[in-house]
C-alpha cells in the first residue's frame, strides 16, 4: 500500500489503494465495537463509497484518504492501550486524551484551550474541517448513532442529518464568526432541537443541545481550518440498544 508521504507527493489516490484503506480501516473500527461491546454498524456497500469517492476531486480524495489512513491510526492506538470493558466506562479524561492524539495527528490545535475543561461524561465533541466533514468524534457519540465510522468520515454533516432551518442559518454565522471572524471561543445560545439520521433505513432521531464551539487552527500556519463543537444528547426512538438515556 502506498504510504501517506507518496500519495502527498503524487496528489493522486487510486481506488485500488482508497479501497483497501477503507477495508483496513473499517476492520479496525469493528474490533474496537467488539472490545467495547457496541453492536456491529451497517455501513454503505464499498460500491457505493467507491461511487463517493470517485465523485471528487484528485486534492479531495487525498484529504477523504489522510482521513482514513490516520482515523485508523488512532483506532489501532485506542484498541491496544484502553482496558475500559465497553463504551459507557470510557471517561472523559480518556475522551479528551483521544482527543488530543487525533488533534496532534491532524496537525491541529484549538483556538481555546479551555473548552476542555467544560466537557462533561458523556458529552458529545465533534472535530469538523472547513468542509463541514467530520475528522473526529468522541466515542460518546456512538451512543447516539448508527452511523459507522467510514459513514462520518466521508460524507458532509448536511448529508448524514437533517436539523431545522434555524439551526443551519445560526450554524452558518456560527462558523463565520470563528473562522473568518477569529472569534477564539462560542458559548450556544439556541434552544435543544431534534435531528434526524437521513441515510439509515431506520432514521434514528434524537434531541441535541448544543454548548460550545472554537475553531481548529493549523500547527504551521495558525489559520483557522475548522472547529471543534460540543454538545449533550438524547436518544427519541430505541432503534440503538444499550439502554440509552438522557445525559
Amino acid at each position: 500500500m502506498s504510504s501517506l508521504l507518496e500519495i502527498e507527493e503524487n496528489k493522486i489516490v487510486s481506488p485500488d489503494v482508497f479501497q483497501n484503506q477503507l477495508g483496513l480501516l473499517n476492520l479496525s473500527f469493528s474490533n474496537c465495537l467488539k472490545n467495547f461491546k457496541i453492536g456491529p454498524r451497517a455501513c454503505k456497500s464499498e460500491a457505493v463509497l467507491m461511487d463517493q469517492f470517485l465523485s471528487l476531486d484528485d486534492q479531495t480524495q487525498m484529504g477523504l484518504f489522510r482521513r482514513l489512513e490516520l482515523s485508523r491510526e488512532l483506532l489501532i492506538e485506542i484498541e491496544k492501550e484502553s482496558q475500559t470493558p465497553d463504551l459507557w466506562e470510557i471517561t472523559v479524561d480518556q475522551e479528551i486524551k483521544f482527543l488530543r492524539r487525533a488533534l496532534e495527528a491532524f496537525n491541529l490545535k484549538l483556538s481555546d484551550e479551555s473548552v476542555l475543561d467544560r466537557i462533561k461524561e458523556g458529552d458529545i465533541f465533534e472535530v469538523y474541517n472547513s468542509e463541514s466533514i467530520q475528522i473526529y468524534r468522541s466515542w460518546s457519540l456512538f451512543e447516539h448513532t448508527s452511523y459507522s465510522l467510514s459513514d462520518l468520515l466521508i460524507y458532509s454533516w448536511d448529508e448524514l442529518y437533517d436539523r431545522p432551518t434555524f439551526v443551519r442559518k445560526y450554524l452558518y454565522k456560527m462558523v463565520d464568526s470563528l473562522l473568518v471572524q477569529r472569534k477564539k471561543f462560542h458559548a450556544y445560545d439556541i434552544p435543544a432541537y431534534f435531528i434526524v439520521e437521513r441515510m439509515p433505513e431506520v432514521k434514528n432521531k434524537m434531541l441535541f443541545q448544543m454548548e460550545y464551539a472554537v475553531a481548529t487552527l493549523d500547527c504551521k500556519t495558525k489559520e483557522p481550518v475548522g472547529l471543534l463543537t460540543t454538545g449533550k444528547a438524547r436518544n427519541i426512538n430505541t432503534e440503538i440498544s444499550n439502554g440509552m438515556h438522557f445525559i
